[in-house]
């Protein structure tokens, strides 16, 4: 049997694929920081990341009445620390024209990103409330108050083994399985 953690892809044959649900992921980071009081959004993320993704990002803001600005939608490749952590003091720049909420949706870019904000003066959570990615149960340490949002591997390893053993039982596997991200709070992975 195999089971793939990937996108949707036609031309990888697979019997089982996992999908981190990343609209899900965008919903639970808004919701966070919608109720924190968050009106102005800013999003960093890596690159390559499908126009799909984009898209549920805009229908999401949309919904809960959530403002952004093209130029807080940012994206860095990440070997390149160095730019995300100026463009993040960038984005942070003049004060009233700034966010109040930020998704980090890489958490290769968390360390950086918060260098950046540490160096711009802005105060975490006072100025400014941080959604972060991260994966459980190696979360990227972290100096400031940010909440971690991300996928629990050893929830992604249950679902991958629970479809081997259908499979091995002979019956017919789940096609695509979605996994949720969680806080850190409900994340069930044990901390090492």
């Amino acid at each position: 049997p195999h089971v793939a953690l990937m996108p949707a892809n036609p031309d990888v044959p697979v019997d089982v694929r996992l999908e981190l649900d990343s609209r899900a992921f965008i919903d639970r980071a808004l919701d966070r920081l919608k109720a924190e009081g968050c009106h102005q959004i800013a999003v960093i993320t890596g690159p390559r990341l499908p126009q799909e993704w984009f898209a549920s990002l805009e229908t999401a803001l949309a919904r809960r009445q959530l403002l952004t600005r093209p130029y807080w939608r940012l994206s860095q490749a990440l070997n390149e620390p160095d730019g995300v952590r100026s463009l993040t003091r960038l984005l942070m720049a003049v004060p009233g024209h700034r966010p109040d909420g930020l998704i980090i949706a890489d958490d290769n870019l968390v360390g950086p990103v918060e260098a950046g904000l540490i160096e711009s003066g802005v105060l975490v959570p006072q100025d400014l409330r941080v959604v972060a990615h991260c994966n459980f149960p190696f979360p990227t340490p972290s100096p400031l108050p940010v909440h971690r949002l991300g996928f629990d591997m050893y929830d992604v390893l249950s679902h991958a083994m629970a479809q081997i053993d259908r499979m091995h039982r002979g019956q017919p596997p789940v096609a695509c399985v979605q996994v949720p991200p969680v806080f850190a709070e409900d994340a069930k992975a044990h901390f090492i």
